[in-house]
């Protein structure tokens, strides 16, 4: 958890994390022993160390590619399926880490897509999305909601449910 909280200290926390995955595949790879399958959680943790990379645009360049890598081995996985943290720490780290350009808005888009279709949105993916670089009316058309309402005060209660159907609900830590 150090490598997530505490990015300024551990500047390369997003290349350890993968690496420590890569160490738990290589075990389960090595035995086939199912115990040893790595679950959602390290691939969401090494998602949200690229997240808090701090640095320079190479840095932060090479964090997101990481982030990027670790989404795609998620999406194709036979046996891993996203919660709704993969798609917060994947938004949160496109927020963070890209420079609003097309690419940044086709992967918040598409992952905001594949979130509601897989009921997953949830509070704390919302808080991300509206976080992101997205225009307001752009946030509007994706979340349905009226041309004139503002996006900043909406709720995960006045969405679609089916978007939420999968999801846990999030709480604030106090």
């Amino acid at each position: 958890r150090a490598l997530a909280k505490y990015p300024q200290e551990f500047p390369k926390s997003a290349k350890m994390a993968y690496s420590l995955l890569l160490e738990l595949q290589k075990q389960y790879n090595e035995t086939n022993d199912l115990e040893l399958r790595p679950s959602i959680q390290p691939y969401n943790y090494v998602i949200s160390c690229a997240a808090n990379t701090e640095g320079t645009k190479e840095e932060k360049l090479a964090a997101f590619q990481i982030a990027a890598k670790t989404y795609k081995e998620i999406r194709s996985s036979p046996y891993l399926t996203p919660d709704s943290y993969t798609y917060a720490f994947w938004l949160r780290a496109c927020n963070l880490l890209l420079i609003v350009s097309d690419v940044y808005m086709k992967c918040v888009e598409v992952s905001v897509a594949q979130c509601k279709k897989e009921g997953l949105l949830n509070a704390f993916v919302l808080k991300r999305l509206l976080q992101s670089h997205l225009t307001s009316d752009r946030l509007k058309q994706l979340l349905h909601i009226s041309p004139s309402s503002d996006h900043r005060f909406v709720q995960i209660e006045d969405l679609d449910p089916s978007w939420s159907r999968n999801a846990r609900q999030y709480e604030t830590r106090r």
